[in-house]
């Protein structure tokens, strides 16, 4: 009998990438200018992760379509950044706004990545509102077939990178 190997998917090497990172520093100044060094950062990162990993084709782009980090074709890297331990309800609601476009874009995933001084609930409560959107936007299993064996269509994680947790 032969093993199978599971399929290599993008988002999972973006994702294990980017649990690797480590911001360079503890970025300070405006709320826009420090978002940008902290992509700029998590951007090249990845890039470099990518060509020692064999996969220098794969296209790493910024800002694109209203995205922060685009990876090849199909992974959006969202980062939210605060400096003072909160984010605003009107930013949580843009976020979950813009993860149901990008599902209806057909994106393979979204990675949203925590950095700046946020704090273990505002952490949480994204989860929540993220899980709470995915049950709405991921079709629901019939009790009458039976499950697929594949990874959902469309994938969304939190990765908290602040230095506050």
């Amino acid at each position: 009998m032969w093993a199978t190997r599971p399929q290599w998917s993008l988002y999972d090497e973006v994702y294990r990438i980017i649990n690797e990172w480590k911001p360079e520093h503890r970025y300070r100044g405006r709320g826009c200018e420090v978002h940008h060094k902290y992509k700029d950062d998590l951007r090249s990162f990845i890039e470099e992760a990518l060509e020692k990993r064999g996969l220098k084709k794969i296209t790493v782009s910024k800002e694109k379509d209203n995205i922060d980090i685009l990876v090849g074709k199909e992974v959006v890297v969202e980062i939210k950044h605060s400096k003072n331990g909160k984010i605003t309800e009107n930013v949580k609601k843009e976020l979950i706004q813009r993860v149901v476009e990008w599902q209806e874009k057909k994106y393979e995933g979204v990675i949203i990545v925590l950095v700046g001084k946020i704090e273990k609930n505002e952490e949480k409560d994204i989860i929540n509102r993220v899980n709470n959107i995915m049950k709405k936007i991921q079709p629901q299993p019939s009790p009458y077939l039976p499950m697929p064996s594949q990874t959902p269509s469309f994938r969304v994680d939190v990765i908290n990178k602040s230095w506050a947790q």
